[in-house]
């Protein structure tokens, strides 16, 4: 092909040349200019036999000449071009069809995308033939028919209807209301409402497609056609029609609206800025690099590349330019506005007509150079050691932590000593080598146990997480390592403490239990010579209670004061720390007279003391024959961790061994004590039938005894009170003037005021001992009912006005608060109780107040009686509610006539019986209150 002179090349077509749609370059008189390999096969030619054809007409069948001329014209003139479909015509002869997409660009050059609908326009002829063929009810295979009768409702489907929906001959629902709710429901409306059109009339044929449910739930695109016969008079009778599954023809559809799409899409934008230069000069860029810099859409081109980037970073811009270097590298860019950030560029050189051009991918790697920079200060700083090594086992990175575990003192030292981590850190190579079959197979390794060796060749635990990296053909290993040897060693101790604590309990004496502790210590470092010793009770001898060695069959018990010198096991007992010590140093010291060696001598000697609260009881040891190196620190840690353990082991074994003995001796005593109780029971309860029979007796007697006294006492009160008024009427007013005479009258009335005054208290013991009997024998009736607390104060305070009226020193108050419960009592009871209380409180107070009244004290109701008398001492003030019990009150109140001391008693039984508790506070010379609750009738219920 030939160029017009006119061409400007457009170096924005390398974007197009490897493009997987075909696009071609023209002019409006439809000369090829250039075109992609896509297109070339589009049509069925090489890329060289495409050079030979001038224009696209030799491409399109003659009768689209007309329109492709068209579709040029209207291009050129930058005017609207309706989408239209083309005929093409291939090398072969055969034909096809696609849909051109033409975008006009500078010195009026046309660009066309094609897209091959040659598929989709063979179902839409495929579609349109179906449509012809069935213009109302149509006979064949591939279309549903349906037939209504609107007379009967008689209805009527094809057996391919059915089918097309899944359903078979039988099981198709073939009413109307089945056939509305298999339609979708954003269908339905529209579907009904043309189907009522034909019923009614409106309009003789119906076309519509909707989508229906088939019988496996999934949606089905059908055709739906009808039309409507009618009668004599226009109304129509019945309807007919066919159903085609049009499906496959909407997927086509959305297929060809997607790719549409996508082209578009793609002819717009790119993932990241793409630049055209030649010779460092821009000539063309995507929006996304405009953005990238803060340019608007082709406002830098013609600026150089290097003019993008600081001053310092330029020349690297030009060298690689001018060296055709083709690997990306970082670079700081300069936006438009003056800002930086950090960019990536990667060039790809070619030749374009003749001229080299380079197309430069630009990339913002600002984020990732600070995640970076912060990656890097964790690196640094991280607490846990850090490597990247590479797969032949050398140190790429590690930071200081890792150097500090494995003992060295910088990075530097780490990576230069350490050129094969398998063979060089891990104690155990075979792990090192198993890891990495890990690390191949699952790609990380978590939390993984390993020892390694440090660089003065001690040997610590630690734990690795790695995981495996793939760049290019690399393979690389990265992971943390924490030094994990104190938590080892601690776990170790936690286990064996766990072990020999739960010895205690499995082991059936000493014996066994020393062998067990054996066993657990020699699960952890080598204690195949042990043995456990312990003083006696007076510290004059050592006995080997457990021994257990290669050469030595047992020790005797050692006399201490027998030793020239301290042996091993004494020092370590005396001074109550651990011994470590080799032959040589025993040599040497017992050359010096200051230790001495008992047995066979061991290589090495490692004994820990065992104590109980600080106080040494013996000793544990263990011993090597051949090898002065075999115990390590963490071995001495191990031992002096579990030797107070062992120490209470043992003692509580012992001490188990001992109460087993006394036990056996407790339980054969308890056996002969419990038989001597039960036969004290026996007696006891004997005795106690006996009592109670005595007790109801007793109530029985005082009851009969009562009522036998009552009788003559109301009698002796009675005629000594009519002898003492009568006397005092007939004789003592009858006076001669003899002062003998008067004495003797006074003297006679005076002993008449003594016996009326005796037989009111004998009453009064009498009926307290009457009142207590019934409540203690339960034959006390209670009259009990819902009574106000006001009342029964006001009641009782009437009751002993009187009393008080008698005197001018003494007054009686009233103090009732407000709120108060009812309570469920026997009103007569209550008032006994207040008005014995008052009775004290009167016969105890010479002047001042007493005071009666009640107040709420939370759910119950507190009554109380206060005096300002002379007070009840402390020593009294438990027992003054005792039967008998009487107040020594000296002097103060001589003249106070006694009670039979049952008065407080009686009040302390009625309140218990109430479930109330009554007490007394008082301060000699200042006065009592005599307190009772009775809970309210809430509380009660």
């Amino acid at each position: 092909m030939s160029n017009p002179a006119e061409y400007s090349p457009d170096l924005e077509w390398s974007v197009f040349e490897n493009s997987p749609l075909p696009v071609y370059e023209t002019n409006i008189q439809g000369m090829i200019w250039r075109y992609n390999k896509a297109f070339a096969e589009l049509f069925g030619y090489s890329t060289d036999e495409m050079r030979k054809l001038a224009d696209i007409t030799q491409l399109v069948s003659k009768h689209d000449l007309p329109n492709i001329t068209k579709c040029l014209e209207k291009t050129s003139r930058n005017a609207p071009v309706k989408t239209t479909i083309i005929q093409g015509l291939r090398k072969d002869g055969s034909h096809f069809f696609y849909r051109p997409f033409p975008q006009l660009l500078e010195n009026d050059r046309i660009r066309v995308i094609l897209l091959d609908v040659t598929e989709m326009r063979e179902a839409q002829e495929a579609l349109k033939k179906s449509e012809e063929r069935y213009a109302f009810v149509v006979q064949g295979v591939n279309d549903g028919i349906w037939d209504v009768d609107l007379r009967t409702g008689e209805r009527f489907y094809s057996p391919r209807y059915k089918s097309m929906l899944g359903y078979g001959e039988d099981d198709f629902p073939e009413s109307p209301e089945a056939w509305q709710d298999m339609i979708h429901p954003d269908d339905k409306s529209a579907v009904i409402e043309e189907v009522r059109k034909c019923k009614q009339g409106e309009v003789d044929q119906f076309q519509v497609e909707y989508r229906i449910r088939h019988k496996d739930n999934s949606w089905r695109w059908i055709l739906a056609r009808g039309g409507n016969f009618k009668d004599k008079n226009g109304r129509p009778y019945r309807i007919s029609g066919t159903h085609t599954d049009i499906s496959k023809r909407k997927k086509t559809e959305d297929a060809l609206r997607e790719s549409e799409e996508m082209h578009s899409a793609l002819s717009r934008a790119a993932f990241e800025g793409i630049a055209i230069s030649e010779n460092g000069c821009i000539l063309a860029a995507n929006h996304a690099a405009s953005a990238l810099f803060g340019y608007e859409h082709g406002e830098y081109i013609g600026q150089h590349t290097h003019d993008l980037v600081i001053p310092e970073h330029r020349e690297i811009v030009r060298q690689n330019i001018k060296n055709d270097y083709e690997k990306p590298y970082e670079v700081v860019g300069v936006r438009k506005d003056g800002s930086t950030f950090n960019v990536q560029l990667q060039g790809k050189v070619f030749q374009f007509k003749g001229r080299k051009t380079r197309v430069t991918g630009i990339r913002d790697i600002s984020r990732r150079i600070e995640a970076e920079s912060r990656y890097q200060s964790l690196f640094e700083n991280a607490i846990e050691g850090i490597f990247q090594a590479s797969s032949d086992g050398k140190f790429l990175a590690v930071n200081q932590s890792l150097a500090n575990i494995l003992g060295y003192g910088s990075t530097e030292e780490l990576m230069d000593t350490v050129q094969d981590v398998g063979s060089q850190l891990y104690a155990v190579p075979e792990e090192y080598a198993r890891l990495r079959n890990e690390l191949q197979q699952h790609g990380q390794v978590t939390k993984h146990e390993i020892q390694l060796v440090r660089k003065d060749g001690t040997v610590i635990w630690a734990s690795e997480s790695s995981r495996l990296m793939r760049i290019g053909e690399d393979t690389r290993y990265e992971g943390f390592v924490e030094d994990i040897t104190e938590r080892k060693a601690n776990e170790r101790t936690s286990r064996v403490l766990y072990d020999i604590s739960n010895a205690v309990s499995r082991t059936r004496d000493l014996d066994e239990l020393f062998t067990t502790i054996h066993g657990i210590l020699n699960k952890e470092i080598d204690a195949t010579n042990f043995y456990i010793a312990l003083l006696n009770e007076d510290r004059t001898q050592m006995t080997f209670p457990y021994f257990s060695d290669e050469y030595d069959v047992h020790f005797e018990t050692v006399e201490i004061k027998s030793l020239s010198s301290p042996s091993l096991t004494l020092q370590v007992i005396q001074s109550g720390k651990p011994l470590f010590i080799t032959r040589q140093k025993i040599e040497r010291k017992e050359s010096e007279k200051t230790l001495q060696s008992i047995g066979t001598p061991a290589a090495v000697w490692l004994g820990v003391p065992l104590s109980i609260k600080g106080k040494p009881i013996g000793a544990m040891a263990v011993q090597h024959y051949s090898n002065t190196e075999h115990y390590t620190d963490a071995d001495i840690k191990l031992m002096t961790a579990i030797s107070e353990q062992v120490a209470l082991a043992i003692e509580r074994k012992a001490t188990e061994s001992e109460l087993f003995v006394l036990n056996e001796q407790l339980e054969s005593i308890v056996l002969k004590r419990t038989r001597q109780l039960r036969d004290k029971a026996r007696e006891l309860e004997t005795a106690n039938k006996r009592l109670q029979e005595l007790d109801k007796l007793k109530s029985a007697i005082i009851s009969s005894i009562s009522h036998e006294l009552r009788t003559p006492l109301t009698s002796i009160r009675g005629f000594a009170k009519l002898i003492r008024k009568e006397f005092q009427r007939q004789f003592a007013q009858d006076n001669d003037g003899s002062t003998e005479r008067q004495s003797s009258a006074e003297r006679i009335v005076q002993n008449l005021e003594i016996v009326e005054s005796e037989g009111e208290r004998l009453t009064r013991l009498v009926n307290g001992s009457l009142d207590l009997s019934k409540i203690e024998s339960g034959h006390m009736q209670w009259n009990d009912q819902s009574t106000r607390p006001e009342k029964l104060v006001q009641l009782a305070h009437n009751a002993v006005s009187g009393q008080f009226a008698s005197t001018t020193d003494l007054r009686l108050d009233m103090d009732i608060h407000d709120g108060l419960p009812s309570i469920h009592v026997d009103p007569d009871r209550i008032q006994q109780v207040l008005i014995n209380l008052l009775h004290n409180a009167a016969k105890f107070t010479r002047k001042g107040t007493v005071t009666v009244g009640a107040r709420l004290a939370g759910k119950s109701v507190r009554f109380f009686v206060t005096d300002t008398g002379v007070g009840i001492p402390e020593t009294e003030q438990t027992q003054i509610f005792e039967r008998f019990h009487k107040r020594e009150h000296g002097d103060t109140l001589a003249d106070i006539r006694e009670g039979a001391g049952l008065g407080l008693a009686i009040c302390r039984e009625i309140v218990s019986h109430y479930n109330g508790r009554i007490w007394v506070e008082s301060q000699l010379e200042q006065g009592s209150s005599f307190i009772f609750e009775i809970p309210g009738e809430a509380e009660t219920a």
